[in-house]
């Protein structure tokens, strides 16, 4: 998943399976845009108003030297779940996305102003609950643990929020947490 946002002045554009944060000009900005959609030849034909052919077709080739090295456009199969922790590993926090959604519309935002260009979901209150049983299971003697409820808007999901902060307290005396 590709992520692109301006901020003072910067073309960003974060691919999330890699980590890669890129800095690009206007026009390769433009072209990330479109590269999944498009073929290069109607990204040329769109862009050619605005750009000379030669110079969006060596943009093209940049980009694609990205996703070829997996630093744009990457794929990471998520349905496998995460690898197994070594035993000497211990998860002192977790982060939960809670809410793929938002119903903000801020110019600024990561996401495409809250649309994130694919599916919205919510966090089902079952998943919150395994992951505070994952967070204990895995956090060893840690004794103070965090979590922080992340989104677009973790509020949509409030009810959630309150059901998985329930069910950690729950486990807190049990567990020495």
């Amino acid at each position: 998943m590709v992520h692109q946002f301006k901020l003072n002045g910067y073309n960003l554009v974060l691919d999330v399976d890699s980590g890669s944060v890129h800095v690009v000009d206007d026009l390769i900005y433009e072209i990330v845009t479109r590269f999944e959609d498009q073929s290069p030849e109607a990204i040329i034909s769109q862009l050619s108003a605005t750009w000379e052919p030669d110079e969006i077709s060596d943009a093209l080739a940049e980009s694609q030297a990205l996703v070829d090295q997996g630093l744009l456009f990457s794929r990471i199969d998520h349905s496998q779940g995460l690898p197994a922790i070594d035993s000497n590993s211990q998860v002192k926090a977790l982060c939960l996305n809670v809410a793929h959604t938002c119903n903000l519309n801020c110019t600024y935002c990561f996401a495409a102003q809250g649309s994130y260009k694919g599916e919205l979901a919510l966090m089902p209150a079952a998943t919150g609950r395994r992951a505070m049983d994952f967070l204990v299971e895995a956090s060893g003697s840690r004794h103070n643990l965090e979590v922080d409820f992340f989104g677009g808007e973790p509020l949509l999901n409030w009810a959630m929020v309150k059901e998985t902060v329930a069910y950690a307290r729950s486990l807190e005396a049990r567990y020495n947490k």
